[in-house]
């Protein structure tokens, strides 16, 4: 969804920051065969890799979250 909102961002001429690779089929099937070869140690570098983004995209991906009223709440 956020990749999409770029590419209409970028068709409108708007500065795109933080850009979405999206992986191509080769790259996804590089992870799974090292992935087949020792699980451990991918599955280690996919985590590392998950916790080294920015604080700031986490910032915002929060912002965008809405809080849900509770329905035991509205009930009392």
């Amino acid at each position: 969804l956020r990749r999409v909102q770029q590419e209409q961002d970028k068709k409108a001429g708007k500065n795109i920051e933080n850009w979405i690779h999206l992986p191509k089929e080769t790259e996804i099937q590089e992870v799974f065969r090292l992935a087949n070869e020792d699980f451990e140690a991918t599955k280690t570098a996919l985590v590392i890799l998950a916790f080294s983004f920015s604080d700031g995209a986490k910032e915002d991906a929060t912002e965008s979250i809405e809080e849900v009223p509770n329905e035991e709440q509205n009930n009392q």
